[in-house]
């Protein structure tokens, strides 16, 4: 068995590896929120907008002008699994045209079990007119549901002067790549040490870390050498 293709097995196992341990942590736990005075979990954020956390309110909820409320509320009422509010979720769906706030919508639907949600993630992930920014955030949530869903998304976000940063730090979440595609992800990785814009440096030395690819480390041994950013020194 040839070398590369060594490397290409390894990766992909350490990919496997990096995505269980990241679905571990996140059980049962909920994402961090930027609300006021340290406040961390949807419900806290929900709860300071004096919104009650009862299936009534949260579907109440959902209709607030407040963008920030609904998008809140949608969050919570997947994460507490209350599927009488599918309809309403389906409904705010369709009268939505941000693509950010149908990506939140349709991760919930998708989250609560309603294929919706799961063909709107997918239809933004595929299509090539969508900003990428979108692209890959509805990849990434897609993965939960398929995880072999748009590891091309994924690539052409690496190959994206404005986006790659983003797509650096989604690579561990792809645990289903081909060894083409393994191969392809490594070499933009790789060659992100050397991304003009320092935070892509950052954010490919600690992907690296993250996936615990030893094979990368001739790599960072050399990009550390012609590295002057302090932070991204301390991260290779």
């Amino acid at each position: 068995m040839s070398g590369s293709l060594l490397y290409v097995l390894a990766l992909q196992c350490a990919l496997a590896g990096v995505a269980t341990a990241q679905t571990d942590r996140s059980t049962g736990s909920e994402p961090p929120r930027p609300c006021s005075g340290g406040l961390t979990t949807v419900g806290e954020c929900l709860m300071e907008h004096q919104i009650p956390l009862t299936k009534d309110g949260l579907r109440a909820a959902l209709h607030s002008e407040d963008t920030e409320i609904w998008q809140l509320a949608a969050e919570e009422l997947a994460i507490e699994g209350m599927k009488d509010a599918i309809p309403d979720l389906a409904g705010l769906l369709e009268l939505k045209s941000e693509p950010i706030q149908r990506i939140i919508l349709a991760n919930s639907l998708a989250q609560l079990g309603d294929e919706r949600g799961v063909q709107t993630l997918q239809a933004y992930c595929d299509d090539k007119t969508a900003q990428m920014g979108d692209r890959l955030s509805a990849a990434n949530h897609l993965l939960r549901y398929r995880p072999k869903s748009c590891p091309e998304t994924l690539i052409e976000g690496l190959q994206d002067n404005v986006y790659r940063g983003q797509a650096l730090g989604m690579i561990p979440n792809f645990k289903e790549l081909s060894p083409s595609e393994s191969a392809q992800v490594r070499a933009f990785l790789l060659k992100s040490l050397s991304d003009q814009d320092f935070v892509n440096r950052l954010q490919a030395a600690q992907t690296i870390e993250g996936l615990g690819d030893v094979f990368a480390i001739p790599a960072l041994e050399a990009a550390l050498a012609r590295e002057s950013q302090p932070q991204v020194r301390g991260a290779m």
